[in-house]
């Protein structure tokens, strides 16, 4: 039986992972249930996730692509979120 090497895999179930985490995160903020402290924890590591990535096959650029887009939407939202109203 051959043996199958899971450390290939690893940075694609990474990558994976993190594409699916996107909608997660942007909805928990929308609805209150996460704090932005865990959001940017997450965001974090989709980050790493996409730098991390092999560029060998077209379902990872896709990915990539799209765990991007999904950061800059939360980041902001994360923005939004920190923001201080300034008074006079």
């Amino acid at each position: 039986m051959p043996k199958h090497n899971q450390n290939a895999n690893a940075p694609l179930a990474r990558l994976r992972a993190a594409s699916a985490l996107i909608p997660v995160i942007e909805s928990d903020l929308a609805t209150g249930k996460m704090a932005a402290e865990r959001a940017a924890l997450m965001s974090e590591f989709c980050d790493w996730a996409c730098q991390s990535a092999p560029e060998d096959s077209d379902e990872c650029l896709a990915l990539v692509e799209a765990v991007k887009k999904g950061l800059v939407r939360i980041k902001e939202k994360l923005m939004g979120k920190q923001a201080i109203p300034v008074t006079d």
